[in-house]
């Protein structure tokens, strides 16, 4: 196998000095579900996935200008944001990345239905 694509998701969690963050992140927790989804959706991709406390790790996370989690950051690359990304925006990276290593032709189907022209 080669070098895995990395996927880190930073949470709404962590602690960092005297401060320590205690509730829950909704949008967190559906932005991991949809990185997990879109990974198990590719099982031939080369993926590792890191989940990671926003505050504890919050220079590794503003170093990619992750100001406001969830943050997911793919393979070095911010693909989204302060929301939950979409599922489109995730794949996309994911090809980029994944093109970067010069494995574009793994798992060429694309996980979103694509309309399929009608016969007349």
């Amino acid at each position: 196998m080669r070098d895995p694509v990395t996927i880190t998701v930073y949470r709404w969690a962590g602690r960092k000095w005297f401060f320590r963050i205690r509730s829950e992140c909704a949008e967190c927790d559906l932005a991991v579900a949809q990185v997990r989804g879109l990974v198990s959706a590719h099982p031939d991709w080369p993926v590792e996935i890191k989940i990671k406390p926003w505050l504890t790790f919050l220079w590794e996370s503003l170093r990619r200008s992750g100001w406001h989690a969830p943050v997911v950051i793919v393979d070095g690359h911010r693909a989204s944001q302060g929301r939950v990304p979409e599922r489109s925006v995730l794949e996309a990276a994911m090809r980029r990345a994944l093109a970067q290593r010069g494995i574009a032709d793994v798992g060429h189907q694309s996980s979103t239905p694509t309309a399929r022209p009608s016969r007349a």
